[in-house]
């Protein structure tokens, strides 16, 4: 999306965006906010769940409405799994309702979706598409796979956190990407937060009172130390679970 007077003119109901946690699917969607000229209104499904019947509906309703008086707008929706996930017959009516409600306001956008009518692009997120019910599956015919950044990707994420002046000359980014394969870009963050800390608590213990602390200088022992205690989140388990799950249909792949 361009400009935000394209979404006067998109038939698209939405997109999912899926991939292992820490990969980027709640900026991503910032982004295509921002590209776009529109305002983003964030809803996490764990907020709108309610137990008292009606409510959760009622929730999702007034969502959608107030991202279409914010047009151009996107709606963003995060673990859409926990609230729209595949139907049982054991699940509670208040579960079914408000699907029923969502897959409305879906065919809305879609069948309503005009140069007159101001509806939000909706975009939801999800680590675990293979448990989302089939229907709600369905009204999403754009899906975008975020997987883990690649050794290059790496790279290009940890450089913005690291400025070259902070390093100690044995230390350069693309060696600390060599040795963060399986690291999401969340990880790599708190991996560099962790170096930072590793070094202001060296130099408390080695500052005499008084004195000012050095400057700001990481070596190769401090990210030793912090890959040590800075694990990768993602587990193989997870990885395997999505590369398992085919998903057909306005395929796009981000790393």
């Amino acid at each position: 999306m361009a400009s935000s007077s394209l979404l006067k003119h998109i038939h698209i109901g939405g997109a999912l965006f899926y991939g292992p946690p820490g990969t980027g699917k709640t900026h991503l969607s910032r982004a295509v906010a921002k590209a776009s000229g529109s305002s983003m209104l964030a809803i996490d499904s764990a907020a709108v769940q309610s137990q008292w019947v009606g409510e959760t509906e009622k929730y999702i309703k007034a969502a959608f409405s107030l991202a279409s008086k914010l047009f151009p707008c996107v709606l963003f929706i995060d673990e859409v799994d926990s609230l729209f996930y595949r139907r049982s017959g054991g699940d509670h009516s208040w579960q079914r309702t408000a699907l029923a409600q969502f897959l409305s306001d879906m065919d809305g956008l879609v069948t309503t979706n005009s140069a007159h009518h101001k509806a939000p692009f909706v975009v939801v997120a999800t680590n675990r598409p293979q448990d989302l019910d089939d229907a709600f599956f369905r009204r999403l015919p754009q899906k975008v796979s975020l997987k883990l950044p690649s050794e290059d990707a790496r790279a290009k994420i940890l450089r913005p956190f690291l400025c070259e002046d902070d390093l100690d000359p044995l230390v350069d980014v693309d060696f600390l990407a060599r040795r963060t394969k399986g690291y999401s870009g969340s990880d790599l963050r708190n991996v560099c937060a962790e170096d930072a800390m590793i070094w202001a608590v060296e130099q408390v213990k080695t500052t005499p009172k008084g004195k000012k602390m050095q400057r700001l200088r990481l070596e190769r022992s401090h990210f030793a130390r912090a890959l040590k205690k800075i694990r990768p989140t993602v587990s193989r388990q997870t990885l395997a679970d999505l590369e398992g799950y085919p998903i057909q249909g306005g395929l796009l792949a981000v790393e």
